[in-house]
């Protein structure tokens, strides 16, 4: 999905970026991840970056390095992504060599080049023992050759990954096997970059096992971890997706068999971590795609349906209800109407299927049949105070499309007094001509019911729709504090009561104002006075809290600053 970009300065883009997304960004810039930059016009360019697949961002340059960029991957997190980052390193370069333009850190980019020129010029024997200096330091180091440069079978691929994924955690883990947060965000590159190899990879069950090896690793992880920047949970989406790029890409019937498994056999694993539940079910949408393939169509019902458990508590219904809609999902995609119609009739005791049969009648036009529905729900969810509201609105719907006027009337009144404004409009078109009796007669009906608790926002609604100036006179002589709503519709015919009521809100918020912020509030409250009373008014309001607060300089001065 692409998203919309925030305008930045190519020059200084490394202070305006989050500083986990700048250094991951660099380190594919690094890596070479940037394969192809093209001008597509004077200011815009595309970039091809390599991540979980390939991303094309966007970049549009204005004469003084100001930036907007876009990037077609799903991170939304912040102002760009990695891959947006990586573009801009690699941008900056190119137009550097050919305009010279200076960045901040041309020193350090010089100093990199010159490190590389070093580097080319050192014999291979010199290089081999720096290399292998470097991987006796580095616990992870030697395990990233071997895969990058290594010619491995698959089997060596994986078992090189998790010694990989061993070497990583021993890196950034103390005696107690804690990660602490200062090095949370190299530990997640690292695993980054093991899942970035799956995209050279050729072989989809190889890339699915160490998809899964790196996810299974973050999970753990996310559970006695505080990711405060997403960094693992980052890894863990980079995982997920690449599991569903991969079944989404064309496969054999062998193939999608022996991915099911694994797949399967991840989300049956014995995993005590809360966060594995939050991942189970984008895969299954990725089992979904493959599970289209007639041969696994009912190892995946099944698969699903065995989940579901007895119970009614809401947790048990919950997830019933999700692994149902999984299995629903592929009867619409691979089943016909009867067999849709069956399902839903077999488990109308859930919500999201009673609402698709409701639907299904709807469109019919049998409006009995949507009643019944919606009347059986009602029962059924009494507890539910959100399901007996969708019902409720589903049977009306019903009553106005059969025109069954005195049953569409009464359940339009109850609506409205449970404090559903909205169907105000229609019990007018249902009053007969007698809208003075309906309005006088559902005001009463309000009032009496919130007498000891306040007004209800839906009787403010109902006085303020006819505008009924006696009514919201009453209500600001109860409750100074709806002046604010309502000055605007009482100055004309109620000022003295909106002008002793502003008074008597000022004051007793000055009272209780403590902090500097309160007394800037005061002062907005006087100069609304003053542009609804007039500034003499204001002024008089003013003058008094001078007097009585003199003792408090800050709102003194918050006053002064007013210029009222």
């Amino acid at each position: 999905m692409e998203k919309g970009g925030q305008m930045i300065n190519l020059n200084r883009f490394e202070s305006q970026v989050n500083a986990t997304i700048l250094k991951r960004g660099k380190g594919y810039y690094e890596e070479g991840f940037v394969k192809k930059v093209s001008r597509i016009d004077p200011d815009t360019y595309e970039c091809e970056v390599f991540g979980t697949e390939t991303y094309c961002v966007k970049v549009k340059k204005d004469n003084k390095n100001n930036i907007l960029s876009s990037c077609t991957c799903p991170y939304n997190r912040g102002k760009v992504c990695k891959h947006e980052v990586a573009a801009f390193y690699e941008l900056r370069k190119q137009l550097d060599n050919k305009d010279n333009v200076r960045v901040p850190n041309e020193e350090n980019r010089n100093s990199d080049r010159t490190l590389k020129e070093l580097l080319l010029s050192l014999p291979k024997e010199e290089l081999v023992r720096l290399i292998t200096q470097r991987a006796a330091d580095d616990l992870s180091l030697e395990h990233h050759l071997r895969l990058q440069f290594g010619k491995l079978s698959p089997e060596d691929e994986i078992n090189e990954s998790k010694r990989l994924l061993q070497a990583i955690s021993e890196k950034y883990s103390d005696y107690r096997e804690v990660i602490y947060a200062d090095r949370i965000s190299d530990y997640a590159a690292e695993m980054g970059q093991i899942l970035n190899r799956t995209v050279a990879i050729n072989n989809p069950l190889v890339a699915c096992d160490i998809a899964f090896l790196v996810m299974n690793e973050a999970v753990e992880r996310l559970e006695y971890i505080e990711d405060d920047d997403w960094a693992i949970g980052e890894v863990v989406d980079g995982c997920i997706e690449v599991v569903k790029s991969i079944v989404s890409s064309e496969l054999t019937v062998e193939s999608k068999q022996i991915l099911y498994q694994k797949i399967t056999e991840n989300l049956n694993q014995d995993s005590e971590s809360v966060w594995w539940t939050d991942y189970q079910e984008p895969l299954f949408e990725a089992l979904l795609v493959i599970a289209q393939e007639e041969s696994l169509r009912e190892a995946y019902i099944e698969e699903l349906m065995g989940r579901v458990k007895k119970g009614n508590s809401w947790s048990v219904r919950y997830d019933n209800e999700r692994y149902l809609n999984q299995v629903f999902r592929l009867i619409e995609k691979t089943g016909d109407e009867d067999e849709q119609l069956l399902f839903l009739l077999n488990h109308v005791e859930y919500g999201t299927f009673r609402m698709k049969l409701i639907d299904i009648y709807a469109e019919k036009r049998d409006y009995l049949k949507v009643i019944q529905l919606a009347e059986e729900g009602e029962r059924h969810d009494k507890e539910y105070a959100g399901y007996v509201k969708t019902w409720k609105t589903a049977k009306y719907d019903a009553y106005k499309k059969a025109v069954m006027v005195e049953e569409q009337r009464l359940l339009a009144k109850e609506l409205f007094l449970a404090g559903d404004f909205d169907y105000y409009a229609d019990l007018k078109k249902l009053s007969e001509n007698d809208e003075s009796t309906l309005y006088e007669t559902l005001k009463k009906t309000l009032k009496e019911s919130y007498r000891f608790s306040g007004y209800s926002q839906t009787y403010l609604s109902l006085i303020m729709e006819e505008q009924d100036l006696e009514a919201l006179a009453e209500v600001v002589t109860t409750d100074v504090r709806y002046v604010r709503d309502y000055a605007g519709a009482l100055v004309d015919t109620h000022k003295e009561l909106v002008v002793k009521a502003y008074k008597q809100l000022i004051v007793h918020n000055a009272s209780d104002a403590a902090n500097r912020s309160q007394y800037k509030a005061i002062a907005v409250l006087v100069k609304e006075c003053g542009r609804i009373l007039g500034k003499d008014t204001a002024r008089e309001v003013t003058e008094n809290l001078r007097k009585t607060f003199s003792r408090k300089p800050a709102f003194m001065d918050e006053l002064t600053k007013a210029k009222i």
